[in-house]
Parts: structure tokens; C-alpha cells; sequence
């Protein structure tokens, strides 16, 4: 076996797993321990090499959000570095007719099953690829202070959302470890919406003679909490609005989760889309480990609408 980094050791790991039977909580878990692998790195290269407390370093590490939360480098690096080393093989599929969806599948290794217990299964996925003799009290100290600092941003009557929006001439790809990319799973819709000139950031459509409005309240690394959304019965303006045709396909994971994938019209123009929803942020930042989020912008729809089309 090559020598591995500690998030390649964990990201092999991850595809050699049982299935998690889409069981989002285990599933957001999991990839939330790349968040620990990628501090492990840094801490085995030079956080333990500065005579500071082990508390101290992680919580300087949290003041560089730029480093923490650079999700749309995180994983699939590792997964072409496997690749590279002859670890892994992949095998590829369109989804939707619009995406394209790869599979990792490993060329040896005995599956991994999930643990209650997330620090020991980290430990464990790790193991016997990597280990040193501070791991288990660095992992549990690390996915701690993770913890605390995406359970501070839930709130019960609030949502968050991260949305990608491409190109039409663009092939959006996302990684599909936990069978989330199963087409049998999503339900098609077709909408016609008319959004309404609006500040940066919340969101206001007309759909089916309904004002649907969605307040902006708190931006996490592009992720974006809005207030639980209202429907007001409406007949609709006459002016300010643009209208976007939609084509979508969507997945509830939970009963406020879900993931849609869809391609839209707007002026004509098509553009594609990827949209996570969740009332718990970790949920979102987990799943979004699983996009390949480059040549995207990360806009909601009225900034999208601004930005291209003077909304």
C-alpha cells in the first residue's frame, strides 16, 4: 500500500463502507470526518510542532475559515489521488440526461462498517493506513469544537440552502458514495415561477397564484439560512418580475431535507442547477463534499437573476 495522507486513508475508507441505506445522519457524519482527516494533515505537517496546547492550535485553526471550509477542494483530490496510485477505479453515468455522476469503487479492502461512536470509526477508517500515538484525543477534540460551531447556526424556524448554478455547456458531476445519485429515487416536477426584483440575497417567486417569499438571514461559506418560508395567495405584479422555467428532479432525505438537481430556462437561455436543503447546516456542508463545485456559481436565485439578468 502507497503512503497515504490522512484524508486518502479516510476517503478510501468512505467507498469501502457497508451501505448506509440512506440514513442521512449517518451519512452526513461521515463525511464530516474529512473535515477531522484534513486537520489531522495539517496537525502531523506542524500543529504539534509550536509548543502550543492541543486547544489552542484547533481554535486558531478556526479563525482561518478560508482553510477550514474550502469544501470545494476537499474531497475530490483525494479521490483522483487515489486513482493516481492505482487505489481506486471509477466508472462513470449521465444522470437527469443533464449531470454526470461517478462512482469510486476500490480495487481491494474489506468493507467498513458504521460505528455509533464517530471518533472511534474515524480512528478505525484510518487505521492500519495511518495512525499516531495523539489520534484519538485530536479526533475528539477537533470533531467537538466542529460540532459546536455548526450547531451555534440551527434554528428550528429557519433553513439553510447552498445552490450551484452552470452553464448549459457545462457537465456538472457529483460523486455518488451513499447512493444519493439514484434516479429511481427523485420525483420530476415542471414549474413556471416569476421572481420579483428583491435585495441580494432572499427570495420572492409567484408560483401556482401563490407569493412565496424567503428572507435572508445569515451566510455560512456561501451556504445561505433563510426564515422559514410564506405563502401569500396572490394574483401576481405586472411588472419587475422575470420568469424561470423549470425542469426539476427532486429527492427528500428527510422530512426537511432534500436535493434537486434541474435544468432551467431563463430568456430562453438554459443553464443547469443543483440545489441541497436542510434545516441543519452539517447536513448541507456534508452533502455538498459530494459536488464537484468547479466553473459554478454559488448564487441564490435572485442573486443569479441579478447578476446575469438585471433583475
Amino acid at each position: 500500500m502507497p503512503q497515504l495522507t490522512y484524508k486518502e486513508a479516510y476517503g478510501l475508507s468512505m467507498i469501502n463502507m457497508k451501505p448506509l441505506e440512506g440514513d442521512i445522519k449517518k451519512i452526513s457524519q461521515v463525511l464530516l470526518g474529512v473535515y477531522v482527516c484534513q486537520f489531522l494533515d495539517f496537525f502531523e505537517e506542524k500543529g504539534d510542532k509550536e509548543g502550543k496546547t492541543l486547544k489552542e492550535v484547533i481554535d486558531e485553526y478556526f479563525q482561518s475559515p478560508e482553510d477550514v471550509w474550502a469544501n470545494e477542494t476537499l474531497l475530490y483530490p483525494v479521490f483522483k489521488r487515489l486513482k493516481k496510485k492505482n487505489i481506486l477505479k471509477s466508472k462513470e453515468k449521465k444522470i437527469f440526461k443533464q449531470f454526470n455522476c461517478i462512482k469510486f469503487k476500490p480495487k481491494s479492502g474489506n468493507s467498513l462498517k458504521f460505528q455509533k461512536d464517530i471518533d472511534k470509526f474515524i480512528q478505525e477508517a484510518l487505521h492500519p493506513c495511518k495512525s499516531f500515538e495523539k489520534s484519538q484525543k485530536v479526533i475528539s477534540s477537533f470533531s467537538k469544537k466542529l460540532l459546536e460551531v455548526l450547531k451555534k447556526f440551527n434554528d428550528r424556524n429557519s433553513k439553510f440552502e447552498l445552490r450551484f448554478f452552470w452553464k448549459n455547456d457545462t457537465l456538472p458531476q457529483v460523486y455518488d458514495l451513499f447512493d444519493l445519485f439514484e434516479e429511481k429515487a427523485y420525483v420530476r416536477e415542471k414549474n413556471k415561477d416569476k421572481y420579483l426584483k428583491n435585495d441580494k440575497k432572499s427570495v420572492s417567486k409567484i408560483r401556482k397564484h401563490h407569493l412565496e417569499v424567503k428572507e435572508f438571514t445569515h451566510e455560512f461559506h456561501n451556504i445561505e439560512q433563510f426564515k422559514e418560508k410564506k405563502k401569500i395567495k396572490t394574483d401576481g405584479p405586472s411588472s419587475d418580475i422575470i420568469e424561470v422555467i423549470k425542469e426539476r428532479y427532486i429527492r427528500k432525505i428527510e422530512p426537511h431535507a432534500k436535493i434537486e438537481f434541474a435544468k432551467i430556462w431563463v430568456k430562453d437561455e438554459p443553464w443547469k442547477t443543483i440545489c441541497i436543503e436542510s434545516k441543519k447546516l452539517e447536513i448541507v456542508l456534508a452533502l455538498s463534499l459530494l459536488i464537484d463545485q468547479s466553473g459554478s456559481e454559488q448564487l441564490t436565485y435572485s442573486e443569479f437573476l441579478n447578476k446575469f439578468y438585471s433583475l
